[in-house]
């Protein structure tokens, strides 16, 4: 700390790793750790950048394997308290010790993790060496697939979540469409629908029992989000059927009528907020005074609270809550201009302002390496000084496009998270944000379906939970 130097951690090498992995104490260690490569930046006084090379007391191997241990600390959350939060993708670094080094899985990891941070550090090899671990699993993942029974296994499953994710990092604005193919792809190795919502009604399918998934303990499975009331799974099921019938054609019967259910819907997502135990509910830790004469609010510096969560798991869930109800909020306004409702758009207008103000909450959460640290050092920063996994760009990226999307919303607030998605983009590598945050006309599977049900994979059973990622990718 005196020196102001990154610790690199104990190293150790790949063999030593697999022989602690055939030991009963590999359960109490993980291989995650922070990638600590610096920026490349230009020599001092000229515009010429050095070369791109892995260091000289680094071997390839060692790179390869030094990048998947950066996606274990990036993305694997493994939870504390399975009945507060499933965590996510925490299956992942298990597998791959029965599985080697040398396998897809590994690979598909690798390749997310040099594209993050080859973009993020301007590290073109590695942004190179991802595209081509990418064409590599991708093409040995085509023959798995035509294996019955090897497509469907947990490892097939999560390597196809992965190139998705991979598509999420890569994305660009002239190339958007790509990860429809592992969606549809991913949906087809689990047998449902096109639906985003799909996977909500499967899970007593034999498919999601034959990977581990007990018959109707629903997508939300921890049960902090589960019990205590209505599930969340049937009140975004019934957001789905409202949607669906408020495209159709209506006559005024049927739009008061469409009102009236939007309104006992918000209605159910009330008392289920209000239902859910207090070890899952957001905690305020801080707050941003408002900044005189600045022209731009940085990321994480919105005005009012600073939430914290149990984990990156708890608090994508609740965006996902608050996305939802942002949606429905759309079809409250759209009603009531149908029926000249005034003080029917007003109340939705004032819903949907406080509800964006939560997302605005826990941006800082997500986004920072340490709230607490980012807390204490308010009045003395401007900007975030280090950002955080980058897990937390992936799981806020959606619910803040949906706030961009609600034209009633304070317009400060929207362009503030248009900025946050834009940060994501450059300071995370996830191109995906910056197409988000830039491209205001999107083809509508980019808007409602996508935000609805991306996060059903949160809690991250991975087995099972890969088709709603997928489904929120696309």
């Amino acid at each position: 700390m005196k020196a102001s130097r990154a610790c690199r951690g104990y190293e150790c090498n790949a063999s030593i790793l697999y022989e602690i992995q055939n030991t009963q104490s590999y359960s109490h260690l993980s291989a995650a750790r922070k990638c600590s490569l610096p920026l490349r930046v230009s020599i001092p006084g000229t515009n010429l950048f050095p070369e791109d090379a892995i260091p000289l007391e680094r071997s390839e191997e060692e790179s390869n394997w030094l990048s998947f241990r950066a996606f274990l600390y990036d993305f694997c959350v493994t939870s504390t308290n399975s009945d507060l939060s499933r965590g996510y993708l925490h299956d992942v670094e298990a597998l791959v010790g029965r599985l080697g080094p040398a396998s897809d899985l590994v690979k598909a990891c690798q390749a997310v993790s040099f594209s993050c941070h080859g973009k993020v550090l301007r590290r073109p090899n590695l942004v190179y060496k991802s595209e081509r671990l990418y064409q590599e699993v991708l093409g040995s993942f085509a023959k798995t697939i035509n294996d019955p029974i090897l497509a469907n296994t947990t490892e097939s499953k999560l390597v196809a979540l992965l190139l998705g994710l991979y598509q999420i990092a890569a994305t660009t604005e002239s190339s958007y469409g790509e990860h429809l193919i592992h969606a549809n792809g991913l949906a087809a190795l689990l047998k449902i629908g096109q639906s985003p919502l799909s996977l909500l009604g499967t899970m007593g399918s034999p498919l999601i029992q034959g990977v581990g998934i007990k018959q109707n303990i629903g997508v939300f499975s921890a049960s902090a989000f589960s019990n205590y009331g209505e599930s969340l799974e049937s009140i975004l099921l019934q957001l789905s059927s409202v949607w669906n019938k408020s495209e159709a054609v209506l006559e005024m019967e049927e739009v008061h009528a469409l009102k009236n259910e939007i309104t006992a819907l918000d209605g159910r997502f009330i008392n289920w907020q209000k239902s859910r135990i207090q070890e899952i509910q957001p905690t305020t830790i801080g707050h941003v005074e408002e900044r005189q004469h600045v022209e731009k609010v940085q990321v994480g510096f919105w005005p009012g609270k600073i939430d914290t969560y149990f984990d990156f798991c708890v608090a994508g869930m609740w965006n996902v809550f608050r996305a939802a109800r942002l949606l429905l909020t759309l079809l409250g306004v759209k009603l009531c201009d149908a029926t000249g409702d005034i003080d029917g758009y007003a109340e939705y207008k004032t819903i949907a302002n406080e509800i964006a103000k939560d997302i605005a909450a826990s941006i800082a959460f997500h986004l920072t390496d340490n709230l607490h640290v980012f807390v204490n050092e308010l009045e003395t920063s401007s900007e975030i000084r280090e950002q955080g996994r980058l897990l937390g760009g992936v799981l806020l990226m959606h619910p803040l496009y949906v706030a961009t999307q609600v034209p009633y919303l304070q317009e400060e607030l929207r362009e503030y998270m248009r900025s946050c998605l834009e940060w994501i983009g450059s300071e995370m590598g996830l191109g995906q944000a910056t197409l988000l945050a830039k491209v205001r006309e999107i083809d509508a599977r980019f808007a409602y379906p996508i935000i609805v049900s991306w996060l059903t994979c949160i809690e991250c059973r991975t087995q099972s939970l890969t088709d709603a990622f997928w489904k929120v990718v696309v």
